[in-house]
């Protein structure tokens, strides 16, 4: 009697184990962060309109404070995230109400930067105020002396 006891008590524990793990995996996948989500779904979302400009490495600091004040000024989240001691590799992340914006390093290049606005992903409709918004940021970053647009699609 007292081993049928202590290997139903073993079964429930295992079970309540199961059950909170799967209930934590389900909780956390829906609470993402936004980057990770960025990250799996634009592979399969395409940019929407991207430039890439030329600026001094020296002059780096610049741009992020000018995307900086853009993001603030309309109330976006801003991300900037370093991944070498040398802040040469970096991201930049804005994120908006359906829309994205990425900027990241060229790694062939080091004066090159890459700027691209993604559409919310898998959106019917495109997002009409996407022309304004990749106006408004270059409006910014064409303030940096020596910046030079190589490529605007």
């Amino acid at each position: 009697m007292i081993n049928v006891m202590k290997t139903q008590k073993k079964k429930i524990a295992k079970f309540i184990f199961l059950l909170l793990t799967m209930l934590l995996i389900i909780f956390g996948c829906a609470n993402l962060k936004p980057n990770f989500k960025s990250f799996l779904t634009n592979g399969e979302n395409l940019p929407v309109r991207s430039i890439k400009i030329s600026l001094a490495v020296s002059r780096r600091e610049e741009l992020f404070n000018l995307m900086k004040e853009f993001s603030d000024k309309n109330k976006y989240e801003f991300n900037l995230i370093f991944y070498d001691v040398d802040k040469l590799i970096f991201l930049v992340d804005i994120y908006g109400d359906s829309f994205n914006i990425s900027a990241v390093d060229v790694p062939e290049s080091p004066a090159e930067i890459s700027i691209r606005i993604y559409d919310e992903p898998f959106a019917e409709t495109p997002n009409p105020k996407i022309d304004g918004i990749f106006s408004e940021l270059k409006s910014y970053i064409v303030k940096i002396p020596g910046i030079i647009i190589l490529e605007e699609k």
